[in-house]
């Protein structure tokens, strides 16, 4: 499971955790690093992180293999194009704030970006729960 520049396959979601600190998640292959095709979906525990200069990498020790999580594909479909949505919807408004100044076009682009980044990492993001 890896990406290069947003192409490749990488886990979102995370439910059903244990007591052992495993959960229940999908593989996706993403574009962009939004998710286009659910590949699998697994009961993994966190394995940790590995540092290199150029990136971080989380890794995961899949524990079971599991049929597709029809509920978790769909809410992580709905969390993704929600949050593309609420970009598209507030960019035109924020920009007209900005609408005669040389700064408009980041400022579009930045709201725009701003509710699907918010998302990817708070929402989607596989991670086991701090409890």
């Amino acid at each position: 499971m890896s990406t290069w520049n947003g192409l490749g396959s990488k886990f979102y979601g995370s439910k059903d955790q244990n007591f052992d600190g495993s959960f229940v998640t999908t593989e996706w292959f993403v574009l962009l690093y939004l998710p286009v095709i659910p590949l699998k979906t697994v009961r993994v525990s966190f394995a940790g992180t590995t540092n290199s200069w150029r990136k971080t990498t989380d890794r995961y020790q899949i524990i079971q293999k599991l049929s597709l999580d029809w509920q978790q594909i769909f809410s992580t479909y709905f969390i993704s194009i929600g949050s593309i949505a609420v970009g598209y919807w507030l960019s035109p408004i924020i920009g007209n704030w900005f609408l005669k100044s040389d700064w408009y076009d980041v400022v579009v682009g930045i709201s725009f970006l701003l509710p699907p980044i918010i998302a990817h990492f708070s929402l989607l993001e596989a991670k086991p729960s701090k409890t």
